[in-house]
């Protein structure tokens, strides 16, 4: 049975349990590479970071606006349909 001794990871470790320093290189395969870089998340981001940052500001952005308009829609809706039930 191979009974395998484990060296630290300890600068100059190698050397004092007689292990010759090798120069280990790695090389990547043909078909491996790095995918661009998409410009469009970046904006994406960038866009509701400023959205966001304008909303901390006090000033009120478009979306805000919107989502309280839906909000007063659907709460109109349900108590036009709750006064209608309530009708003899």
């Amino acid at each position: 049975m191979n009974v395998v001794s484990l060296i630290p990871a300890i600068k100059g470790a190698r050397e004092k349990h007689g292990k010759t320093l090798q120069k280990l290189n790695v090389s990547w395969a043909e078909d491996v590479y790095d995918p661009p870089p998409s410009i469009r998340r970046r904006k994406k981001s960038k866009i509701r970071y400023n959205l966001k940052k304008k909303g901390q500001n006090g000033s009120s952005n478009f979306i805000d606006l919107f989502h309280r308009l839906v909000a007063i829609v659907f709460i109109t809706h349900i108590l036009q349909g709750f006064v209608s039930s309530l009708a003899p």
